[in-house]
């Protein structure tokens, strides 16, 4: 059974998941992660794996970023302009974000960056989710065709042996 047409369509349809997973968890900030995605099968040894391409914060996207280092402020501060989020008069359109004091765009992009630091990300398993709703209907698709083609093999042996039985007896 050739399974590249099914890892084919899985990786379409996973990005498209994925996709919709971003959109409806409120990730899009420039376009540039969603516009990234792509994916490739890779063959080797008769199996088959399935590679999501994306830009690298991909990763932090899904899994959340635990508590520890800091991130880059230039990196916030552009997700700030991304995000069309601006400092006003000493408050923040940030929840839970005490902003008191901040005076522009890169002081608050240094106490958003001092904040994610200090308590991290929650994941959004924006990956993860649409693996988990996908794989079972890629699973039961294979099984289901795998299935298929074994009866039409062994109705095919079966009918040769019948063939050449039949053969036999009228010889």
């Amino acid at each position: 059974m050739n399974l590249k047409p099914y890892m084919d369509a899985y990786g379409k349809a996973l990005v498209a998941e994925i996709k919709k997973n971003i959109k409806e968890k409120n990730k899009i900030a420039s376009r540039n992660l969603y516009q990234s995605l792509r994916y490739q099968v890779i063959e080797s040894d008769d199996k088959y794996e399935i590679q999501i391409v994306s830009l690298s914060y991909l990763g932090n996207v899904d899994s959340g970023r635990k508590p520890g280092k800091m991130p880059p402020v230039d990196s916030i501060e552009k997700w700030l302009k991304d995000k069309k989020i601006k400092q006003k008069q000493n408050t923040s359109q940030i929840k839970g974000l005490k902003s008191r004091g901040l005076k522009t765009q890169r002081q608050l992009a240094w106490a958003i960056a001092i904040s994610i630091g200090k308590k991290g990300i929650k994941p959004s398993n924006v990956v993860s989710d649409a693996i988990d709703n996908l794989l079972p209907q890629l699973i039961v698709k294979i099984t289901n065709d795998g299935n298929e083609q074994l009866t039409k093999i062994i109705e095919t042996q079966f009918q040769q042996i019948f063939n050449k039985q039949v053969n036999i007896i009228k010889i």
